[in-house]
């Protein structure tokens, strides 16, 4: 059947107009768009506040079989069933979480014969499907199979301005990019923080750059982002805030370090494959990056040399390594870190 993705507008409308599919696969990193896609079909089968016609089972914890066995049950004071089976990983090449043994020849059988009054839904929170499965070749020919990939870009801010809509409220574009670069790519942290700033301004305002700064404080991740920025162009002060704004949040320097050491891998990785000729879109797939993080080290990793930041790198695995082997003051090896680097002999 039919490969697509959430954004498919042909398949929202079969929804709505109450045609579904006997089975659908649903995977891809994207989680938020995922679930809000099952919320949806189930409101389309009107079966939102029905326990008689939805199950929900995780395939971790229970076998295949026992989920075909419910498919197979006839609906009770409801038209139609739901089953939604989560972490479907024998669908993939994974290993995680096998202690369950699924028959999964039942499924292959219910596959051929598919019980009318039922619709099943197979989830696997990965984007990587191993095809060469029977199984995973079965599904393709049977049953409805939708990718939800991570948003970025023109996507992501596409999709924070539909949110706010969705509270009466509109966002300036220079807010909306604020609001992306503060929280990043994470849509459940991204929806969090447009009902707050939707909250605060009132239905039929507009949220501006200024309360987006405001109300929304930056994720750890946007916080090493910036204090590796300003280690490598040695503003000291500026390093010392980021470091004491994260201590004051109870963040552990140890996670500090392996963000750190996180970030300066991926200005590298980006910066050589750049020069190399790739695109950001290679680059992404090649790293098994989501393309907003390799975007903005594109854009930081132009500013600086190869050498510095194989320079900041040695030093930065060195005193992790002596946070982690050492008896000491963590807080006092980082600190040694950024007060070394504000000498211009680090270029």
């Amino acid at each position: 059947m039919k490969v697509g993705t959430i954004m498919d507008r042909a398949l929202l409308k079969k929804w709505k107009n109450k045609e579904f599919h006997a089975c659908y696969l649903l995977y891809g990193k994207e989680q938020f768009l995922l679930q809000e896609s099952l919320r949806f079909l189930q409101k389309c089968m009107d079966l939102e506040d029905s326990d008689w016609g939805f199950a929900s089972f995780d395939l971790e914890e229970t076998p295949i079989e026992k989920v075909i066995e419910e498919a197979e049950t006839a609906p009770f004071l409801s038209a139609q069933r739901l089953i939604v089976a989560t972490n479907a990983w024998f669908l993939t090449g994974s290993k995680k979480n096998n202690h369950v043994h699924h028959h999964t020849d039942q499924l292959l059988q219910y596959l051929e014969h598919p019980v009318s009054t039922s619709v099943l839904v197979l989830v696997v929170p990965s984007d990587q499907l191993d095809r060469r499965k029977k199984l995973v070749k079965q599904l393709q020919k049977q049953a409805e199979v939708c990718e939800f990939n991570s948003l970025s870009g023109a996507g992501l801010k596409k999709w924070v301005m539909k949110q706010c809509k969705q509270y009466q409220v509109s966002i300036t574009d220079e807010a909306c990019q604020q609001l992306i670069d503060l929280v990043g790519n994470d849509l459940f942290s991204l929806h969090q923080e447009c009902v707050k700033c939707a909250t605060y301004v009132g239905a039929g305002e507009t949220i501006e750059r200024e309360q987006v700064q405001k109300l929304v404080p930056r994720s750890l991740e946007q916080n090493v982002f910036q204090l590796v920025g300003q280690l490598v162009e040695r503003r000291l002060d500026n390093v010392l805030k980021i470091w004491y704004d994260l201590l004051a949040q109870k963040e552990e320097p140890i996670r500090i370090m392996a963000l750190i050491l996180r970030q300066i891998r991926l200005l590298l990785h980006v910066k050589l494959l750049l020069e190399q000729g790739k695109s950001e879109r290679e680059i992404a797939k090649q790293l098994q990056s989501h393309p907003y993080p390799v975007k903005l080290a594109a854009q930081q990793g132009k500013k600086y040399a190869e050498q510095t930041l194989r320079k900041l790198m040695l030093e930065a695995l060195t005193a992790d390594q002596q946070m982690k082997t050492r008896s000491c003051d963590r807080q006092i090896v980082m600190e040694r870190l950024f007060f070394s680097w504000r000498t211009p002999n680090h270029n």
